[in-house]
């Protein structure tokens, strides 16, 4: 057997597609509409506002605990305050569930099929990992839509259709893998995706911005999004450029294939965020030192990281090991096939 055969065999053995268990493959669907409002970003304030269709009865409300990639339950809901739920225009009353401390629960009256929720979620200080770490500073945020994210619990998050929109600061651009409908104002206005998507879709968004577009030739666009606190951090010269669109090529040479229609690789140059990588399907989440660009000792010592998240989204996104393939946001993840 040659070298790819046994490759291959290994991979087809270990890697699977994401599929829900078969509980919720059952679950009805749901519809939400989402708007985050993120002028107060640079106070460390989010305040979002959501709208989901559920039928009349007891209901139990889901918050993510286990986000893909992070490898542990550290859903921030400890960041999640103000929750209002109303119904009809009257307010419900509502409680967390005494053992699961992730799920909210409620009674949704009869002759009702919408309940509106309105919540805040403060952006957490520096000293956690992953997205439960710092994610933002005065000149920019990474917007995880996990952070935002109530939603129907039993039900499949292939199944929630979410019609997200975003209010961004004056004279802040962004990035993300979502796709825009519109804009209106300060407002950006994203396409329907399922739940699953939009969670794997962060954006990133700041008063300093660039965008370099390294996409190959008659190949899916990809971008280099940087955003940083200061310009001078923004600095990349043409011989970096040309490093990255030589990266994008390799990976693609190495799979044979690609299975997003475009990529953006998230680029936050900050010394005020939490410094990781955190791959998704079609971009990755990369945090860095501010100076990294301008500075060839840091330059050096970050340069595996966006090649390794860029990876990710072939074996561990598009592919992954069955036990992390759980389908939903509360079953725990667990990473035996992974190591």
């Amino acid at each position: 057997m040659s070298t790819h055969q046994i490759i291959g065999a290994f991979a087809a053995a270990f890697l699977i597609f994401l599929r829900p268990p078969a509980a919720l493959a059952q679950s009805p669907a749901a519809a939400v509409t989402l708007t985050v409002d993120a002028t107060e970003a640079s106070r460390h304030l989010l305040h979002a506002r959501e709208a989901i269709s559920v039928p009349s009865g007891e209901l139990v409300l889901s918050y993510p605990k286990w986000i893909p990639g992070e490898h542990m339950p550290n859903g921030p809901i400890t960041d999640l305050a103000g929750l209002k739920i109303t119904a009809g225009g009257q307010a419900l009353e509502w409680r967390r569930d005494l053992v699961d401390m992730f799920s909210i629960r409620c009674t949704v009256p009869s002759g009702t099929d919408r309940i509106e929720l309105t919540y805040d979620f403060i952006l957490p200080p520096p000293g956690n990992k992953y997205t439960a770490g710092a994610s933002s500073s005065p000149n920019l945020l990474v917007l995880s839509w996990n952070y935002v994210a109530v939603f129907p619990k039993n039900v499949s998050p292939d199944s929630i259709t979410v019609t997200p929109s975003l209010i961004l600061p004056e004279g802040w651009k962004f990035a993300t893998a979502l796709s825009t409908s519109g804009k209106d104002g300060s407002m950006i206005r994203f396409h329907p995706v399922p739940l699953t998507m939009l969670i794997d879709s962060p954006v990133l968004a700041a008063l300093h911005f660039r965008r370099i577009d390294i996409s190959p030739e008659g190949g899916p666009k990809h971008y280099l999004d940087l955003a940083a606190d200061g310009d001078e951090a923004l600095e990349i010269t043409p011989s970096q450029v040309g490093q990255y669109k030589q990266l994008v090529l390799e990976a693609n040479a190495l799979f044979g294939a690609h299975h997003y229609e475009h990529y953006d690789f998230l680029y936050t140059l900050s010394d005020q965020v939490a410094h990781f990588g955190l791959e998704h399907h079609q971009s990755s989440d990369d945090r860095v030192p501010n100076k990294t660009l301008v500075d060839e000792d840091l330059r050096r010592t970050h340069a595996g990281l966006l090649p390794h998240e860029f990876v990710h989204s072939w074996n561990g996104k598009f592919r992954r090991p069955a036990d992390l393939a759980t389908g939903d946001y509360s079953t725990p993840m667990k990473d035996d096939l992974l190591w």
